[in-house]
């Protein structure tokens, strides 16, 4: 299990606890060959950073001592995860390939891709849609050249599209202008890679 996976596991079992807070020998429990503590520590710590994982100390607000630290999803981080799994539940609204031949597929993908050029099919534009919508003001050319860079890695954007296509792609459709985009590993955090992959697992290309 990659180090992307091992974030998502964790956030899962978190999510599944949520109205509680567990401390990090609970969420170890059954986990021992997929992490360490030290290693658990760490994507705790940088969650907590992050704003998606709260931290409670030894003692509560009543003053009652507890044994160990513990934890659980803020309410951003709460919210980031029923986003994904309704976005999940829409996409239950297409078409079933099993009840389509893999012609008629791609005709009705084709159609419904407003970019053709960009993205490889519809979902990868909705993919698109939803990473966009979790872009900061603050930091467009940053979040902006993560998309362009990992999509076109994960085959949603074709590797063949350059990097002042995609810019002029912005400014066409949404009238956002930026920079030459970043190298993937100079755009690249834990929190982008975990969204990301929490996000295209809803938009897998038909």
């Amino acid at each position: 299990m990659n180090q992307k996976e091992k974030i998502l596991l964790i956030y899962i079992m978190l999510y599944k606890v949520r109205k509680t807070s567990v401390s990090i020998y609970q969420l170890l429990k059954g986990k021992e060959d997929v992490f360490s503590e030290n290693e658990l520590e760490v994507i705790l710590e940088d969650l907590y950073d992050k704003g998606i994982v709260s931290v409670i100390p030894a003692n509560d607000s009543e003053g009652a001592e507890l044994p160990f630290l513990r934890y659980r999803l803020t309410s951003a981080g709460i919210s980031l995860f029923e986003d994904t799994m309704n976005q999940k539940e829409e996409s239950k609204a297409l078409p079933d390939s099993k009840q389509e031949n893999l012609e008629q597929l791609n005709e009705h993908n084709n159609k419904a891709n407003p970019y053709p050029r960009i993205f490889k099919n519809h979902n990868s534009f909705l993919l698109f849609e939803k990473l966009r919508s979790q872009v900061r003001e603050r930091y467009l050319l940053a979040d902006y050249s993560f998309i362009y860079r990992r999509m076109q890695k994960d085959g949603y954007i074709y590797i063949s599209l350059v990097d002042s296509e995609f810019r002029g792609f912005l400014s066409d459709y949404i009238s956002i202008s930026i920079e030459k985009t970043k190298l993937l590993d100079y755009c690249t955090t834990i929190h982008k890679e975990t969204n990301y992959s929490i996000t295209k697992n809803l938009f897998k290309p038909l």
